[in-house]
């Protein structure tokens, strides 16, 4: 997804930095992914993460940062589809830039 504007939001817990997002490819998750675990038609969860790339290198101190909040116009939503405009807040991370790639990705140990 690619930062297309960054705004300070005020709420009433603290100032949070939110990147307006348009997602060019895949999806982005906010907690979990339900990925098949084999065969049998099974799904587990996998846990989702980011990272922030700016010029083709990693910004985000290498940290397995979390979404604190995704946005779909004023909506809570768990998905943000390719193609689609959202706002994206992550935990630990503030120093978002026009024009920053935001890789959402998960982990399965084999």
């Amino acid at each position: 997804a690619y930062v297309q504007a960054v705004f300070d939001v005020n709420n009433k817990k603290n100032a949070e930095r939110i990147a307006g997002l348009k997602v060019s490819s895949g999806a982005l998750y906010k907690k979990h992914v339900e990925v098949e675990s084999g065969s049998g038609g099974e799904f587990k969860k996998l846990r989702c993460y980011y990272r922030v790339l700016r010029n083709g290198k990693i910004v985000s101190d290498g940290e397995k940062l979390e979404c604190g909040s995704l946005r779909k116009v004023k909506d809570d939503v768990d998905k943000v589809k390719r193609g689609e405009d959202c706002g994206l807040g992550l935990d630990g991370f503030k120093d978002f830039e026009d024009g920053d790639v935001i890789e959402c990705y998960s982990v399965e140990m084999k």
